[in-house]
């Protein structure tokens, strides 16, 4: 891990406060290093590891409980991330995602789990608590658990979760209408997205993503749809009105629809689309670069990312990621962008 550590979210055992390079993240106590590691999430200053055995380890910020080991002392290398009621060690899990200042869980079982802060309820166990160590998700209306959950994802303060039959849920704040249930009520339990002009339900979705303050789903069929705030683009729709509901995506020059895209990705003001053709495209706040197309105008809908020295397009690429303000792509044969 590299960049700011004055919280210990390197994990290099110490707040040294810059990397401007690698380092190799630390084992227990400080001692060697963490091994065995298949997935990797970040919070706003924390950061989080799921190793192959299903365990769960975390380190950095912990103001708010979000490392889960029932403390809120920073850690400045990796802990284990405790079991329910701070018992044990959370065990089974097979993916990991990182909010603002909370963590959230994906069980083997299709069970979500959260912790961390959730003064809006984006713990979502119908609290406004905030939790030391992990927490089961309830199910709609607050009763009974979310259960058939095949990925989750976290926003600033708001937690998304997608269901196996292609369904959508979402909890906590909702200001800007980054539920997706056509309100901005806060919800502390997880609620069912909304379909197209807030009628009905969103279905038939196959991958999520979380910005700061909005929510972007892929179809089946390719196309995506976003909601929440849109004050710099994000949404994608070629306006700057915030989305209560799912609203799709705009084409090149804001003319049809953003087809053929296999992931998606959001920050902070900006979100990023990759087709199944290995060209990236991009669209919202673009201050810093972030959109990548040789400029720093903000873009209301998609517009292709540029290639080396900002010639040409940008093209091979099979993931992408984002930070707050910067973007991130891997190409096919390696590289990364």
């Amino acid at each position: 891990a590299w960049g700011y550590n004055g919280y210990g979210q390197i994990g290099d055992n110490s707040t040294i406060l810059y990397y401007k390079y690698p380092v190799r993240v630390k084992g227990e106590n400080g001692v060697g290093f963490l091994t065995g590691v298949k997935a990797i999430a970040g919070g706003e200053d924390h950061t989080i590891a799921l190793k192959e055995n299903g365990d769960v380890w975390a380190w950095g910020s912990n103001t708010y409980g979000q490392i889960g080991d029932n403390s809120t002392m920073n850690r400045l290398y990796p802990v284990r991330v405790k079991g329910e009621n701070g018992a044990g060690f959370l065990t089974g899990i097979k993916a990991i995602a990182g909010g603002d200042y909370h963590t959230i869980a994906l069980k083997e079982n299709g069970d979500v789990w959260a912790w961390g802060h959730n003064y809006y309820g984006q713990i979502g166990d119908n609290s406004t608590m905030n939790r030391l160590y992990p927490v089961r998700v309830t199910g709609e209306n607050g009763v009974g658990f979310l259960t058939g959950v095949k990925a989750i994802e976290g926003g600033w303060y708001h937690t998304i979760a997608l269901k196996e039959n292609g369904d959508m849920w979402a909890w906590g704040y909702n200001y800007y209408g980054q539920i997706g249930d056509n309100s901005t009520t806060h919800c502390k339990y997880p609620v069912r997205v909304t379909g197209e002009n807030g009628a009905g339900f969103l279905t038939g979705v196959k991958a999520i993503a979380g910005g700061d303050y909005h929510t972007i789903a892929l179809k089946e069929n390719g196309d995506v749809w976003a909601w929440g705030r849109n004050s710099e683009g994000q949404i994608g729709d070629n306006s700057i009105m915030n989305r209560w509901y799912p609203v799709r995506v705009k084409g090149e020059n804001g003319v049809g629809f953003l087809t053929g895209v296999k992931a998606i990705a959001g920050g902070w003001g900006h979100t990023i689309a990759l087709k199944e053709n290995g060209d990236v495209w991009a669209w919202g706040y673009n201050d810093y670069g972030q959109i990548g197309d040789n400029s720093t105008t903000d873009r209301l809908y998609p517009v292709r990312v540029t290639g080396e020295n900002g010639v040409g397009f940008l093209t091979g690429v099979k993931a992408i990621a984002d930070g707050d303000y910067h973007t991130i792509a891997l190409k096919e044969n390696g590289d990364v962008w």
